[in-house]
């Protein structure tokens, strides 16, 4: 997990955003390379009201993993 917490320190009201959440990585092998793949979803337990959409946060990442006898 690798959340984002941010804080509004010129909003008025509610600052802060504090997530939560879980997440899954898989290396997989596509072609010579081997990939890390990484999804994660995170819900805001505390969170500004301002932001309709500010709850749940998803992401993917792709890490080509790339071996030191190339260089």
């Amino acid at each position: 997990m690798s959340p984002n917490i941010s804080i509004n320190w010129a909003a008025q009201g509610d600052k802060v955003t504090l997530p939560i959440g879980l997440g899954v990585t898989r290396m997989v092998q596509i072609g010579p390379l081997p990939v890390n793949i990484d999804g994660e979803v995170d819900y805001s337990v505390i969170h500004p009201g301002d932001k309709p959409g500010s709850r749940w946060n998803a992401r993917i990442y792709f890490t080509i993993v790339i071996p030191t006898f190339v260089f």
